[in-house]
């Protein structure tokens, strides 16, 4: 399996990123494109096939 990390530049995702990279999983790495302060939870539910979203 491989996992798929889509995450925003200066997010706190790279924390995400090197855990994967720390324990040798492989992942899928998607950057997403956003301008400040936009709201991602729309987007982010969408990218997810059971709508389940963390961010705020």
């Amino acid at each position: 399996m491989t996992y798929r990390l889509h995450n925003r530049l200066v997010s706190g995702g790279f924390v995400v990123q090197a855990a994967l990279v720390a324990v040798d999983i492989a992942f899928e790495y998607e950057p997403i494109a956003s301008k400040p302060n936009e709201p991602l939870r729309p987007r982010l539910c969408g990218l997810n096939d059971w709508g389940q979203c963390t961010t705020g």
